[in-house]
């Protein structure tokens, strides 16, 4: 039974090349995707940080409750030296 659906699919694929040429990128484009995204999160999430002490690491955030989300600038959070001009 599923050697006469693999000839059946092989005929059909010949005689329409076009729609074969389709499937075939698409399920190519398919596995491009998943590889790549696994890649990114493989390096991001699932590998340890790369630094010498990670559980120095902090987050700092600062919220205002007029705000809809969360937002800080780097200039709320370095102390500035008495040279430095404010920025705009």
């Amino acid at each position: 039974m599923l050697l006469r659906d693999v000839h059946f699919a092989v005929r059909t694929w010949r005689r329409r090349r076009t729609v074969a040429a389709i499937a075939i990128a698409t399920i190519a484009i398919g596995i491009a995707a998943a590889t790549s995204i696994y890649s990114v999160v493989d390096g991001v999430l699932l590998r340890p940080v790369a630094l010498p002490q990670p559980g120095r690491l902090i987050a700092i955030w600062q919220t205002y409750p007029s705000w809809k989300g969360n937002a800080i600038s780097f200039r709320h959070v370095m102390p500035r030296s008495p040279n430095t001009r404010p920025s705009r």
